[in-house]
């Protein structure tokens, strides 16, 4: 529901005239590209997972781009979530998550869509190459882990230059499952539940024993991971 969260972060923030206004670095100043590989592992099952895992488990494309730091695309415990974020969270789509990209990339903020292919089952991975340069460091990456109300894993603005300001070779971050704020749903299997209205900050996921085994993102009890991003210079 939030494209104008996007659109203020272009326009108040940043001071600029409007969504389409262009930046002083632009998709031209590029500085020689490189070649990055990510790939998405997930583990999530019914035996580490087991309360109410659904019958129909997957999750949607990796989804996302690399941008400068003028742009956010989502944020924990900020702003709420966007309509492409709102849309990827609850219905696994990415039309208007490239959308909203397409505006970074006309304002000179971002590069194009990233997407993989989907995971048709709760464990498995799905991987990606895209180029990147000095103009665009910063990736962002979201995948719905589905069926769920909102739920999805994802990195924000994660550098891929280390702190020398070179390419990083090698990376691997473990994903905590957070929530998009924009539907009320308790369980993965939860019927649509907007009764909130507004949409509220993304947040780590915390239930109640009986709706799932999360807490703060992670299993409760294990304290394990949903699933891990693995990001390799090639």
């Amino acid at each position: 529901m939030n494209n104008q969260w996007l659109c203020l972060i272009l326009t108040t923030t940043l001071g600029l005239a409007g969504c389409g206004s262009s930046s002083d670095k632009t998709s031209s100043d590029t500085e020689g590209d490189t070649r990055f590989r990510v790939t998405l592992n997930t583990s999530w099952n019914a035996t580490d997972y087991p309360t109410n895992y659904p019958s129909n488990a997957h999750w949607s494309p990796l989804s996302g781009t690399v941008h400068n730091e003028q742009i956010v695309f989502w944020e924990a415990d900020g702003q709420p979530s966007t309509s492409g974020i709102e849309s990827m969270a609850e219905t696994g789509s990415t039309g208007a998550l490239s959308t909203e990209i397409n505006v970074g990339k006309n304002a000179g903020y971002s590069q194009g869509l990233i997407k993989t292919s989907s995971i048709g089952q709760g464990t498995g991975s799905t991987s990606i190459e895209f180029l990147t340069n000095e103009s665009y460091p910063l990736l962002t990456l979201v995948s719905m882990i589905a069926p769920s109300p909102d739920w999805f894993v994802g990195v924000n603005s994660l550098s891929l230059l280390d702190n020398n300001g070179d390419w990083i070779d090698s990376q691997t971050i473990n994903l905590e499952l957070f929530d998009a704020g924009t539907d009320a749903g308790l369980r993965f299997t939860s019927a649509n539940d907007e009764s909130n209205q507004l949409s509220l900050p993304i947040t780590l996921v915390s239930s109640e024993r009986s709706d799932s085994d999360f807490e703060n993102g992670v299993n409760h009890s294990s304290e394990t991971y949903v699933a891990t991003l693995v990001i390799e210079r090639i």
